[in-house]
C-alpha cells in the first residue's frame, strides 16, 4: 500500500474513533476500500461471474449481461457507490423461461465496509459489510409478460463477502431479506420480505486516462 494510502488510511481511523468516543465512550476503527490511482480518483467497473439471481415469489429472474459503474475520489473510503445495469434478463415462471426487463430506476447499490468496534476496553465487535439500495427515483422493477415485480426502495438488502483478487475486488452477495411486492396474471398479487439476490461480481479500477490501477480491500 502507498504512503498516501496508508496516511489517508490513518486519517480516516482517527476521525472515526473520534466520533465513536464523541457519541459512546467507546473507540471504533473502520476498514476500507483502497485504490492506487496517483490522485485517488478512481473509475469503477465491475461484471457478474456466472449468473446472479434475483429470486422471489413471483419466481427466478436471471440476466445474461449485468455491469456496473462508479467513482470514486479518494485512494481510501469504508463506501463504494455503484450504478448496475442488467441486460438479457429471463424470469422463470414454474419451469418456463420468459423474456423480462429490469428497470432500476435510477437505484445505485452502496457497499459499506466492515467496522470493528471496541464498546467497551477488551470487547471487540465486528459488523459485517452490507450492500444498500439507494437514490432510488421509485421502486425498480422486473417487467416480464402479465407480471411486474417492484423492490422496496432505499433498503439494506444484506450481507457481503468481499475478497482480493490479483488487481481487483471481488464482491459475494447471498442476501435473503430483500423487501418487494409483484402484480399480474402470470404471477399473481403478492409481497413479501424474505427475496434473495445471490452471486459474485469483480470490480477493476482505473484512472481517469484509463490506465489500470489496483483495488483492494482491509481485511483486518
Amino acid at each position: 500500500m502507498t504512503r498516501n494510502l496508508k496516511a489517508l488510511g490513518l486519517a480516516l481511523v482517527a476521525v472515526f474513533a473520534m466520533g465513536a468516543v464523541m457519541a459512546s465512550g467507546a473507540s471504533a476503527f473502520s476498514f476500507h476500500f483502497n485504490s492506487t490511482a496517483a490522485d485517488g480518483h478512481t473509475i469503477l467497473n465491475g461484471k457478474q461471474i456466472g449468473l446472479h439471481k434475483f429470486t422471489t415469489t413471483a419466481g427466478e429472474v436471471t440476466c445474461e449481461v449485468a455491469t456496473f459503474s462508479g467513482t470514486t475520489t479518494s485512494n481510501t473510503t469504508t463506501d463504494v457507490t455503484i450504478t448496475p445495469s442488467y441486460e438479457k434478463c429471463h424470469i422463470n415462471f414454474f419451469g418456463s423461461k420468459v423474456a423480462a426487463t429490469v428497470n432500476m430506476n435510477k437505484c445505485d447499490y452502496t457497499v459499506t465496509s466492515h467496522q470493528t468496534s471496541e464498546p467497551k476496553p477488551g470487547e471487540i465487535k465486528t459488523t459485517e459489510a452490507t450492500i444498500h439500495l439507494v437514490n432510488c427515483e421509485k421502486a425498480a422493477e422486473v417487467v416480464a409478460a402479465g407480471c411486474t415485480i417492484k423492490v422496496n426502495p432505499e433498503q439494506t438488502l444484506g450481507g457481503q463477502t468481499i475478497t482480493n483478487g490479483e488487481e481487483d475486488i471481488v464482491l459475494k452477495t447471498e442476501t435473503k431479506t430483500i423487501a418487494y411486492s409483484h402484480t399480474g396474471f402470470t404471477c399473481g398479487t403478492g409481497s413479501g420480505t424474505t427475496g434473495t439476490y445471490k452471486g459474485e461480481t469483480t470490480v477493476k479500477g482505473s484512472e481517469t486516462e484509463g490506465k489500470a490501477v489496483t483495488l483492494s480491500y482491509n481485511q483486518v
